[in-house]
């Protein structure tokens, strides 16, 4: 698949703006494309209302990414801030898995390079913490651009199997995708 994202047109899409029907789409959907143990290892979300709870949290920037045709294809979503670095996540929906490296890079361009008001870039870097035996999505990162920089044994705790997994802590700079161009 090809880098250039010319060939694809996303919009970004903040959950806290959707309204009901736009938030309960993506999570029929998500369920029906069975995500839910897989992105929330640590304990599933239980229901529509809690699912709708947690992306409206205080403590977190939740986005969709929409294609031209206006069907969601991811979300993502940030926290853990650290000065101008911010914890990144990704959950792809099915039907959009042929797309993932283009919406990726889409997401990690856009937040990367994005300016405040005043020219300064508004992040350093994005970084991620992803279960060790999740190999697709480190496969993913690392196609992205992210470097695997370290290993926290037991750092991810899987509810439903009551055990925890390493974790591996990945890194994303603008120079890293800069480098890569």
């Amino acid at each position: 698949m090809s880098n250039n994202l010319s060939y694809y047109s996303y919009q970004t899409l903040w959950a806290k703006q959707q309204n009901f029907e736009v938030l309960y789409t993506f999570w029929k959907q998500f369920q029906e494309d069975k995500l839910n143990p897989v992105l929330f290892f640590d304990g599933e979300m239980a229901d529509f209302a809690s699912f709708r709870m947690w992306l409206t949290a205080k403590d977190k920037d939740a986005r969709f990414v929409a294609g031209a045709d206006g069907k969601i294809k991811a979300l993502y979503w940030l926290n853990n801030p650290l000065c101008k670095s911010v914890m990144i996540h990704f959950c792809f929906l099915r039907d959009a898995f042929c797309e993932q490296e283009a919406v990726g890079l889409y997401v990690v361009k856009s937040l990367l390079f994005c300016k405040d008001t005043k020219g300064d870039y508004v992040l350093s870097a994005l970084y991620g913490l992803t279960p060790k035996p999740y190999r697709h999505a480190l496969a993913f990162i690392q196609k992205l651009g992210f470097r695997l920089a370290a290993e926290l044994p037991e750092a991810c705790f899987f509810a439903r199997k009551n055990a925890y997994k390493s974790g591996i802590v990945s890194i994303l700079t603008r120079e890293q995708i800069r480098a890569r161009e």
